[in-house]
């Protein structure tokens, strides 16, 4: 039970991101806060995978952490859809927040995450600091993801030497 609390929490944080929308945009200090929490839930997820306590496969971990980076890009989509973000339509000034739909925050969050950095858009000035975070935490989860395949890979090749 104690391996899926992290995912549940992270869920349940998803959904409370998307009900205090409103209030995320009207204070920052709301935004920082839930993002915040979604990332010690998701970093404890990956503390038990890494440490073993969970137990549980390679397969298993690497669909685990994908979980986590899917609910933490959500939860991030939804901080960026309630300050809005500059560049889009209206001006390049970093000062300029425009409204933008869930799809546009969702696809700046994801480019963010990767750390594609196209710079169609640019997040709101007071979530300049969340921005770079969750290009650190999406190179930390993609090396978790590459590191873990990789082992498994070996792990299997060391139990099956192949033939010669």
């Amino acid at each position: 039970m104690f391996y899926f609390a992290p995912k549940i929490l992270s869920f349940l944080l998803f959904l409370t991101a998307i009900l205090l929308q409103r209030e995320m945009s009207d204070s920052v200090l709301v935004t920082y806060l839930v993002v915040g929490v979604a990332c010690i839930a998701a970093m404890v997820s990956v503390i038990l995978l890494i440490t073993g306590r969970g137990s549980v496969s390679a397969g298993r971990s690497c669909v685990s952490i994908a979980i986590q980076a899917v609910l933490l890009i959500g939860i991030f989509a939804v901080a960026y859809s309630a300050h809005g973000l500059s560049g889009c339509e209206a001006s390049v000034d970093v000062n300029c927040r425009v409204p933008v739909p869930w799809d546009t925050a969702l696809y700046f969050s994801t480019v963010r995450w990767t750390t594609l950095g196209y710079g169609d858009f640019q997040p709101a000035a007071d979530l300049l600091l969340l921005a770079a975070f969750q290009a650190v935490l999406g190179c930390g989860f993609l090396g978790l993801l590459v590191g873990i395949g990789a082992a498994a890979i070996f792990n299997r090749r060391k139990q099956n030497p192949p033939e010669r």
